[in-house]
């Protein structure tokens, strides 16, 4: 579990009257009672609700899974928030265990080859927490916790600049593109264990 600490003050501010705590953000592995707040973050994220602006826009965009499968796949997810709220998530699979409801995976591999990655499936933000960083945190715990490759996909229809600076900053490089299932170009990117930019 990795605490981060957002604010630094703590203090009884006079000018305002407002007092200031310090603010604590945890990441730990997520648990049952984390789908709700999941599923209501990734709900805020969903391609097939947002408009073909909002697609080139936004960074973090996720496909629509269901309840059931976000609770059988809670053991590959992380979290992010304080004590009493999650303020993101993160959703990764080893090569060797992503689920066959995952139907662009041959795509991937097509790109890929044959050498071992971890499939970041999804990660979102709280649209009221979106450009605190937390976003990078997810991606940091993860990079500094794998000795192999990472694979991400990218929405390209149209082209998501924010979310492929994002991931170029954190050192990921494009390795490809294909049609997604949906009729929406992806593109694969691929950060490799040896490189720690960002990081």
């Amino acid at each position: 579990m990795y605490h981060y600490d957002l604010a630094s003050v703590s203090e009884f501010d006079k000018k305002d009257t407002t007092f200031h705590m310090k603010t604590q953000t945890i990441i730990r592995p997520a648990r049952k009672g984390d789908v709700p707040a999941i599923m209501t973050i990734a709900g805020e994220h969903a391609l097939e609700t947002k408009s073909e602006n909002e697609r080139r826009r936004e960074g973090f965009l996720v496909s629509p899974f269901t309840m059931p499968d976000y609770r059988s796949w809670i053991g590959q997810a992380t979290v992010i928030g304080s004590s009493l709220e999650v303020f993101g998530f993160l959703i990764a699979f080893q090569k060797v265990s992503i689920p066959s409801k995952i139907d662009d995976i041959a795509n991937v591999e097509t790109i890929v080859g044959d050498e071992d990655y971890l499939l970041i499936k999804q990660v979102a933000v709280a649209r009221a927490k979106q450009g605190t960083g937390l976003g990078r945190l997810l991606y940091e715990s993860v990079i500094r916790s794998i000795d192999r490759s990472i694979v991400a996909q990218i929405v390209l229809s149209p082209r998501n600049q924010r979310s492929i600076s994002f991931h170029e900053s954190m050192g990921f490089v494009s390795q490809g593109e294909y049609e997604h299932p949906d009729g929406m170009a992806r593109g694969v990117w691929v950060h490799r264990a040896n490189n720690n930019l960002g990081v």
